[in-house]
Order: C-alpha cells, then structure tokens, then sequence
C-alpha cells in the first residue's frame, strides 16, 4: 500500500502542479492580452500622427506657397509706393512749370512810346541779365523722413512740406557720403 499511496501523492503533486502552472498560464495569457491591447494602441496612435504628419507637411507646403506669393505683393507693393511718390514729385515740377510759364507768359505792362530823336549809338557795355540756373530737387529718404536735394555745388537739403509736397526751408549742406544733413 505504501506504493499505491506514493502514487497518489504523486498524483496529488501532479494536480497541484497542474493547477499552479495552469494559474500560471491563465497570468501570462492575460498580460499577453494585455501587450496585444497596447500594441494595437500604439499601431492606432501611430497612425494618428502619420496621419497629422501628413496633413501638416501638406499646411507647410500650402503656407510656403502663400508667403511667395506674399513676397511677390510686397514687391509690388513697395514699387507702387516708389510710383506714388515720383507721381507726386511730378506733380510738383508740374505745378512749379506752370507757375514759371505763368510767369513767361503774363504780359508786362508795356511802356508808353514817347518819340524822342534817335541819337548815335554810344559803345557802352550793356547790362544783360544774367540767367540763373534752374534749380532741381531729387527726393532723398534720410532716416524715416523723405526731404528734397537740390542739384547745386554744394547740395542744400530742404524740408518736404506736408500734404503739398512743396519744396519748404534750407535745412543745411547734404553729405552724400554718410546720407546725412550738416548744419551750416
């Protein structure tokens, strides 16, 4: 009998052995369960932010195209300011044109002609009146402010006077070099 109860104690270890690997085996398939939950998890984030990836290469590439074409319009934005500006400055000459044929062209009051004997010539020398030299302004940004240049020797600089854009006060000498106004 002694060998019939070893085999039955054997029997019992088996089971008991059978149960604990049997728990053992129901732990691992549950964190097997476990991994295989987290691992479509992350397939499923992974996705997610391919998918954002994408989405934001394609919102770089649209943006990069919008700030060309924003570049372009600055350029011409800047350029029609330039065309602004030298309308302006055209319009000025244009008033200062007028004015000066206006001038030309009003008739002086004539001198009434008293009939004096006419006498011989004498060889004196005879005042005639010395032309000045047009004078022209170029417009010249120094710092944040637009003033007129004047093409004399030496340049003068004169203040814009606002809203006309008529040439105002001598502020001093212009030194074209450093861009810059020196006082007299």
């Amino acid at each position: 009998m002694n060998k019939f109860a070893n085999i039955i104690n054997q029997i019992k270890d088996i089971e008991n052995d059978y149960s604990t690997l049997s728990t053992d085996l129901n732990k691992v398939s549950s964190a097997y369960a476990d991994c295989d939950f987290q691992l479509n998890q992350f397939i499923k984030k992974y996705d997610d932010i391919a998918n954002q990836n994408e989405q934001l290469k394609k919102t770089v590439a649209t943006l990069t195209d919008e700030i060309a074409c924003l570049k372009k319009v600055s350029i011409y934005t800047t350029l029609n300011k330039q065309l602004v500006e030298k309308d302006k400055y055209i319009e000025v000459l244009e008033k200062r044109l007028k004015l000066m044929n206006n001038k030309i062209d009003t008739p002086t009051k004539s001198p009434e002609i008293i009939q004096e004997p006419i006498e011989e010539p004498i060889d004196e020398p005879i005042d005639e009146p010395i032309e000045e030299p047009e004078i022209e302004y170029e417009t010249v940004k120094i710092g944040k402010k637009y003033y007129y240049i004047s093409n004399e020797d030496p340049s003068y600089v004169y203040e814009v006077i606002k809203g006309t854009n008529e040439v105002g006060d001598k502020l001093g000498k212009y030194n074209k070099d450093l861009n810059k106004i020196e006082k007299e």
